[in-house]
Parts: structure tokens; sequence; C-alpha cells
């Protein structure tokens, strides 16, 4: 029975994972829309919460700062039509390298971390530029969907502060498992 519960979910999850269609709206509500839709954006910006979580709070909120102008400059590039191959492949991708980040995070130097974790964010971004509604004003969806990213930035954060380190590190392994499911999906 256990297997056959995982198998179903496993054959949603493309369905749940793709918050790259379009949106009825456009504008701010488009842009905080997009990242709290897909289980992609949700999970990979959920760890990169918890992986701020471990530093004390200047360096988290110099980190969440970083996180938006990335975040952004990967957007600014989707925005003025820059390819990347497989660009939704890297995305989904990139969910399992959070996972795994947030299980291995004692053991990752500081450099690989912010290595890991920037590229996982300019790739986000650059499916939010590229996918931004037609009618849309670029700042005020930009806007949108910084706000609603640096909101699950802040649920990770709130994760390590009232979870059991275990609890958080069996998280990340359960994401970095749902990250290959969506790959490979």
């Amino acid at each position: 029975m256990r297997k056959q519960i995982l198998v179903g979910l496993a054959a949603l999850m493309p369905v749940v994972a793709q918050a790259h269609t379009g949106h009825e709206l456009s504008g701010f509500m488009a842009g905080v829309l997009h990242p709290l839709s897909g289980l992609d954006h949700l999970l990979a910006f959920i760890c990169a919460g918890v992986l701020l979580a471990g530093r004390n709070l200047h360096q988290a909120m110099t980190g969440a700062g970083a996180f938006a102008v990335v975040l952004l400059l990967g957007a600014m590039a989707g925005l003025v039509g820059w390819v990347v191959p497989q660009v939704e492949q890297w995305v989904l991708l990139s969910v399992m390298l959070m996972g795994l980040a947030v299980v291995l995070v004692q053991r990752l130097k500081s450099s690989q971390l912010i290595a890991m974790v920037g590229s996982v964010l300019l790739m986000h971004g650059w499916v939010h530029g590229l996918e931004m509604p037609l009618a849309a004003s670029p700042a005020v969806y930009l806007s949108g969907f910084i706000a609603a990213s640096l909101m699950l930035v802040g649920c990770g954060l709130a994760l390590v502060k009232f979870a059991p380190r275990s609890l958080v590190q069996g998280m990340g392994a359960l994401v970095a498992g749902a990250g290959l499911l969506l790959t490979l999906a």
C-alpha cells in the first residue's frame, strides 16, 4: 500500500511542480503567485531560508538581500531574452541540490553554499523573467515575485528556529528526493 501511495504522489508531481504556466493575472499578483504556485519554487526557496538560518542576524539579512539581488539579475536576463538551454530542467534539479545542501550544511564550506545557492537563484529568477505575463509591468511583476520569494525564505528561517535539527535535516532529504522525482518526471 505504501508503495502505491508513493507511486501515486510521484505521478502527480509534474502537475504540481510546474508554476511556469501563464497565470490569469498580471502585475504584482502574477509575480506573487508564481513562486507560491509551484512546488519547485516553494521547496527551493524554503531551503534557501534554512541555509541562511545558521548565520547570525546580520549575515542572514545580508544573505536575504543578496538572495533578492541575484533573483532579480536572473529575472532581468530572462526579460531581455537570454536563453539557457533546458532552464526548466535546471530549475527542477536545483530543488534536489537545495535539499542536499540542507542535509549536508555542516559539511559544506561557505563558498560552496554561496556558489550553489547563487546559481539556483539565478536559474529561478531567469524563469520568472522569461515567463512574465506580456501585459505586466516588469517593475510591478518583479516586486511581487521578490516579495513572495523572500516570504518563502522567511518560512525557512522560521522552520529552523522552531523545529529540531533532525527534523530539518529529514526535510532536506525529502526535498532532495522530491527534486529527483521532479527532474525525472
